[in-house]
Parts: C-alpha cells; sequence; structure tokens
C-alpha cells in the first residue's frame, strides 16, 4: 500500500496545513514522505514546467488556482509530482475535535519548552504540535533508524521568524524522539523562507498543500465521506481544480502513494477511519 522509503539515506518530510477558513468542516494536515536520492525526474520535470508554464517563478498553492497560469500548470505540476518516491499521507480533523491534547505546553508533556511555549499563542503552538506528532508518527513508521530527515514546512504560524522557527525545531525533535526513540539520524529543519533555489522548496511543500486543499473541500460534502478518492473526483459538485487534484490522488502511480486519514470525535474518543485510492 505504502512505498518504500528507507532505501537512502535521507529522507524529505514536507508538511503543510489546509482548511483554516471558516467554512471547513475539517482541518487539513498534509505530509509528503520522499526519498531524496530518487528525486531526479522529478527535479527535471519540475525544471522543465517551470520553464515553459510559470516562467515568472510563481508559487503553486491550492488558493492561488484561480489565476490562470497556474491553474493551466497545475496537470503537468501534479504529473511531474507522480515522479517521486515517496507516501502522500492527509490527516484530515474535524474542527469538532477542540484538540488532540490535554494542554499542550504542560510541563509534563514538554518540560524543557515550557519557557518557549509562553511566547506562542495557544491554538499556534497546539498546531505546531499536532505537525509535530502526526509528522513523528510517520517517521517511526516509514523511516529507517540511520536515516536523516530533511523537514520543511511552509513559512507559517508554526515558523514565522528566527526564534519560533527554532522553538519548532526543537518541538520536532521532541516529538520524533517520544514517538521514534529508536531514530539516530540527523534532523534538519527548514522553512520556505529566503529559498533562492528555483521555487525547489515552494514547489515540495505546494504537493501537500494541493492535496490538503482538495480534501478539505471534498469533506465538505457530506454523503461524499465514506466514498473511496477514485470516486470523490466525479462529484460535479466540487471545483474543477479539487477534481482535478483528486484524480491524480486516485492513480499517483507505483512511485508515490497517497492515503487519508479522517479523525472525527466520538463522545470523549476520537475515532479514526483510513482512505486509499
Amino acid at each position: 500500500m505504502l512505498s518504500d522509503v528507507r532505501e537512502g539515506p535521507e529522507v524529505l518530510v514536507a508538511c503543510d496545513i489546509g482548511g483554516d477558513h471558516r467554512e471547513a468542516e475539517y482541518r487539513a494536515f498534509g505530509y509528503l514522505v520522499a526519498e531524496i536520492g530518487s528525486s531526479e525526474g522529478w527535479m527535471e520535470q519540475r525544471l522543465a514546467l517551470r520553464h515553459a508554464k510559470l516562467p515568472d517563478g510563481r508559487r503553486m498553492s491550492y488558493k492561488s488556482l484561480r489565476d490562470g497560469m497556474r491553474k493551466g500548470a497545475l496537470p503537468w505540476f501534479l504529473q511531474a509530482a507522480s515522479a517521486l518516491q515517496g507516501n502522500l499521507v492527509i490527516f484530515l480533523v474535524s474542527r469538532d475535535i477542540p484538540t488532540l491534547f490535554s494542554d499542550p505546553g504542560d510541563m509534563k508533556l514538554l518540560p524543557e519548552l515550557v519557557v518557549a511555549e509562553r511566547g506562542w499563542n495557544q491554538s499556534a503552538f497546539a498546531r505546531l504540535l499536532t505537525v509535530g506528532t502526526f509528522g513523528a508518527l510517520l517517521v517511526a513508521g516509514l523511516v529507517d533508524k540511520g536515516q536523516d530527515i530533511l523537514w520543511l514546512t511552509d513559512q507559517d504560524e508554526i515558523a514565522p521568524n528566527p526564534l519560533k522557527h527554532n522553538h519548532a525545531g526543537h518541538v520536532i525533535c521532541h516529538c520524533i524522539e517520544r514517538y521514534g526513540p529508536d531514530h539516530r539520524g540527523q534532523l534538519t529543519f527548514i522553512s520556505t523562507e529566503g529559498a533562492f533555489d528555483h521555487c525547489f522548496r515552494e514547489d515540495l511543500t505546494a504537493i501537500p498543500d494541493l492535496a490538503a486543499g482538495a480534501f478539505v473541500e471534498a469533506f465538505s460534502v457530506p454523503k461524499r465521506r465514506e466514498v473511496p478518492i477514485r470516486a470523490r473526483a466525479a462529484d460535479r459538485s466540487l471545483s474543477e481544480k479539487a477534481r482535478v487534484v483528486l484524480r491524480w490522488l486516485s492513480s499517483t502511480g507505483p512511485t508515490l502513494r497517497s492515503i487519508v486519514a479522517v479523525l472525527r470525535p466520538n463522545g470523549s474518543l476520537v475515532d479514526v477511519s483510513i482512505l486509499t485510492p
């Protein structure tokens, strides 16, 4: 079901978040976990796409697809992403779940970061902890204990400035130590800020961003919540961009696999269901 990323010395974890708009019923935490050493095909296709379709360096994102140039480039962008060796994992968390943690920042949970947490908005810190926890679970399950990790995030509220970037790196490191205690590789935490690499970082985070945005939209239609990804792509009540992304996710190919975990409240518990193409 999932793609093996344990062959090379280094693994990429690129993450982004969707579902912040008021109408969204779910918040999506998207992760691309890919083997860096096998990304040559993606790099070649990506650069060719940018030269032909996005020569001015426009950034791809789900929100920006109203722009005609980005919209026209979307199918080719997704096709290039299919060349990656890795897994695209989306965690959809119902907004009816107030928090997945009893007390983010509590001394028992993060004793070494209590001082740092005081400088954070509570919801932003809870979001950071959620990003770190989901990502650490993926690291524990998909990454070899000796592999180095390049963790890439968009420059948003979890890493908006150098101080909080440093805090976020420590939180993510703590989460990996907690859920993957046998991991011995090096963690490098970077954001898209100040990237001068022909949109390389932005394009990597755009992949989970596009998937997260499409699923947030798809899950705003209650009758479609339990159907496979392939069936969602044919739903005419969704926007064209959502259908394009969902069609791609339902047939990403042999090297890039996709899976969705949906978290919903069930009394004081949380139910988790898994969707695949």
